[in-house]
């Protein structure tokens, strides 16, 4: 792996802006961020991989309906890929933004990586949960060969 930098995608100007930031509060700040590197030419959208959390969403500060919302916010950029735990089922030549989980996203580089909320990692920080939490942060950050992109 090569050297690669890292961007915070956050909903105010200052650190503290982004405590209670919502999951459609993310999305949208990520969505303009992500449409501004690819109108500047930055980045293709089948470069970009969001990666996020299917545990814990449906706290007070987040919505229930994860993929509902990221739909929504991105349909201007030509939607989503979803991949499947199964990812030799999907469509690879699609130019389109591709979404994975977290637990499933071993194997899978991308040259833009996008850790949708990273709050989200203290969730997994359980003993009685099957995630090592930092072996799981290790494998979702390393994913990215120029740009790791975290929101929260």
């Amino acid at each position: 792996m090569g050297l690669f930098s890292i961007e915070f995608v956050d909903k105010g100007e200052k650190p503290e802006g982004i405590s209670g930031a919502t999951l459609r509060d993310q999305a949208v700040k990520l969505f303009h961020f992500l449409k501004t590197r690819i109108d500047g030419g930055k980045s293709a959208r089948s470069d970009i991989t969001i990666f996020y959390a299917t545990a814990g969403v449906g706290s007070d500060m987040y919505l229930d309906n994860l993929r509902e919302v990221l739909d929504a916010t991105f349909e201007p950029l030509g939607g989503l890929e979803w991949l499947a735990i199964n990812k030799e089922g999907a469509d690879f030549s699609v130019d389109k933004i591709r979404t994975c989980s977290f637990t499933s996203c071993q194997g899978l580089d991308s040259p833009v990586s996008v850790i949708f909320g990273v709050e989200t990692f203290a969730r997994f920080d359980d003993p009685d949960e099957w995630v090592e939490v930092q072996a799981l942060f290790y494998t979702v950050i390393t994913r990215s060969r120029e740009l790791v992109v975290l929101t929260a």
